[in-house]
């Protein structure tokens, strides 16, 4: 990666290179325990990840943004700069017990969240795995489907708005969004223009195929979100892109619905 270190540093993260690491076990294993990536980020702020994308958008590398890297799967390693939420971006920004909702960080842990708003009789979603240790960005990614989603719902039905940075290191604000407020967004300039458009040119495209094929299975967390944008409701962005694993953008903010009513019935069968 082309000036690698100036940029590292105008970024003001921690930033390892593998190509450089010392030859000591341990710091091996605590930085690099799957021996997979090209470097990684910590100590960051939303500015630090908007930096790392803008440079790797430039030199053409791959970037992996993730929770807490508790995949067994092989979604958290790559040959890639790893982009980890854990430690730094773990703050919960705003709570509204009136309107039901957190806006958190994505490396704010289920159980630190439920712990925060537990003092009004509410919850964030139950579906989210229990562990303390799986940060919500982890949830968002995959769109976790626990047992606690059959009262509760999945993790995609308490994503409200998402705030992401794009490929180029761009923010955007996914949320629900009217027909008017649509089309406006296809005419801005910009990635994020470029992808209101082509969401709409699947959709007029392909929106019988989407209605005809796509699997009617209540708990499906498998590729992307396609039949969002044929539902009888008003589109929402920000469920569009909940589960597809950081390939779409990076989540650097969310807004999530927060429960304070009584579990609902299992869908019927």
């Amino acid at each position: 990666m082309t000036d690698s270190n100036s940029n590292a540093r105008s970024s003001k993260a921690d930033v390892r290179f593998r190509s450089v690491l010392p030859p000591a076990l341990l710091h091996r294993r605590l930085h690099v325990p799957d021996g997979s990536r090209s470097a990684w980020s910590s100590r960051a702020t939303r500015a630090t990840y908007q930096a790392v994308l803008e440079l790797a958008n430039r030199e053409s590398v791959a970037v992996l943004p993730r929770g807490g890297g508790t995949s067994l799967t092989g979604q958290t390693v790559n040959r890639a700069v790893v982009m980890d939420f854990s430690r730094w971006m773990q703050n919960i920004l705003e709570v509204n017990r009136e309107e039901m909702w957190a806006r958190v960080q994505p490396g704010v842990v289920q159980d630190e969240l439920n712990a925060h708003v537990r003092p009004s009789d509410c919850s964030s979603a139950r579906t989210l795995r229990r562990r303390t240790g799986r940060p919500s960005a982890a949830c968002w990614a995959n769109k976790l489907r626990r047992s606690h989603s059959i009262a509760y719902g999945l993790t995609i039905e308490h994503v409200i708005e998402l705030t992401a940075l794009l490929a180029d290191g761009s923010r955007v604000v996914f949320g629900e969004v009217t027909p008017e407020a649509f089309r406006a967004k296809q005419r801005a300039s910009g990635l994020e223009g470029q992808i209101y458009r082509e969401v709409a040119r699947i959709r007029d495209q392909h929106g019988a195929l989407i209605r005809e094929r796509y699997p009617k299975h209540w708990r499906r967390v498998c590729g992307y979100n396609l039949d969002e944008l044929v539902k009888d409701r008003p589109l929402n962005m920000a469920r569009l892109v909940v589960g597809s694993e950081g390939t779409l953008l990076t989540i650097v903010e969310a807004k999530i619905a927060a429960s304070c009513r009584a579990p609902r019935p299992p869908p019927s069968t």
